[in-house]
């Protein structure tokens, strides 16, 4: 029993580390930390104070933000999405461009998107609709949204949950934990 538990032990602290790694090299990208670092000499107490900081600076820090929350996955994004409507906590540039997660987040290329329905439902997609629109009309953390036209002509909304949506979430919030 003891060896079970410290495998499953081992494999927990194993994904979280890889996931952290992913976290840490995701945040340098889009350098968020250099901005934090540049503030931190500052006596301000909040980002976006417009005595030493232009609206274009706070405009392209909170775009950033948004990308770097929407790379990181689904926890991430409905953490930006929660921040959207908290404008008494951000400056109103940060909570304006973080509104934009709510149904815009970057969607998924045609081809996952066509995998995971062929995937689910055991069929290629040309054989499931008469028609399947490749551009999502909504597009947000947990899954996005497609026209389609069924084989007898009924236009449908086809909402398509992200590829290991599940896993993903359960490991960041072990690394929340």
């Amino acid at each position: 029993m003891r060896a079970i538990s410290d495998l499953q032990h081992f494999t927990l602290v194993t994904r979280t580390l890889g996931r952290l790694r992913q976290i840490t090299a995701v945040v340098a990208r889009h350098g968020l930390a250099q901005y934090s670092e540049t503030r931190r000499g500052s006596k301000r107490s909040r980002v976006g104070d417009a005595s030493t900081e232009t609206d274009k600076q706070v405009t392209q820090a909170a775009r950033r933000f948004r990308h770097l929350l929407e790379e990181l996955g689904p926890t991430f994004v409905k953490f930006g999405q929660i921040l959207s409507t908290r404008g008494d906590l951000l400056p109103p540039g940060f909570a304006r461009e973080l509104t934009d997660l709510q149904d815009q987040v970057s969607p998924l290329p045609a081809d996952v998107i066509r995998a995971t329905i062929e995937d689910a439902l055991g069929a290629p997609v040309t054989t499931l609709f008469r028609s399947f629109e490749d551009t999502p009309i909504a597009s947000a953390s947990i899954a996005q949204v497609h026209k389609a036209i069924t084989l007898d002509g009924i236009e449908v909304a086809v909402k398509v949950q992200r590829p290991n949506i599940r896993s993903t979430m359960l490991g960041d919030l072990d690394i929340l934990r």
